[in-house]
């Protein structure tokens, strides 16, 4: 498709192999996609390091303090309203909660949705 077109061809070729970054987990790339949707990407990036300050595992070397971005253990601790006060709509919120949960409690594993194709139950 992109030997259709000289620009899209040039940059195809100059990038071939080249993998585009990916989310370190689904549940992750998930809860990306639950806040970024019909909002703009920084505001969906601001609710995303609020949920990581408040949820995320701190780590200090002294002076600085980070947070890692939440495991699904860690939002599946979270309510609906806690969620809420951190930008959220009642709806995101939801999802993100039966996401943790579903992961949680159910042990699912999200990795085998990577090896699925779109036809696949």
């Amino acid at each position: 498709m992109a030997k259709r077109d000289t620009a899209v061809d040039a940059l195809a070729q100059h990038f071939l192999g080249m993998k585009p970054p990916r989310f370190p987990s689904l549940f992750e790339a998930f809860l990306n996609a639950f806040a970024c949707q019909q909002i703009t990407l920084d505001v969906g990036m601001l609710l995303l390091n609020r949920l990581t300050e408040t949820y995320g595992i701190k780590c200090a070397d002294g002076q600085t303090v980070c947070s890692a971005f939440p495991r699904p253990e860690e939002v599946a601790t979270a309510s609906i309203e806690s969620l809420r006060t951190l930008g959220f709509s009642r709806q995101k919120a939801r999802a993100m909660l039966e996401l943790a949960t579903m992961l949680t409690q159910e042990q699912q594993d999200l990795s085998l949705l990577e090896g699925m194709n779109n036809e696949a139950p």
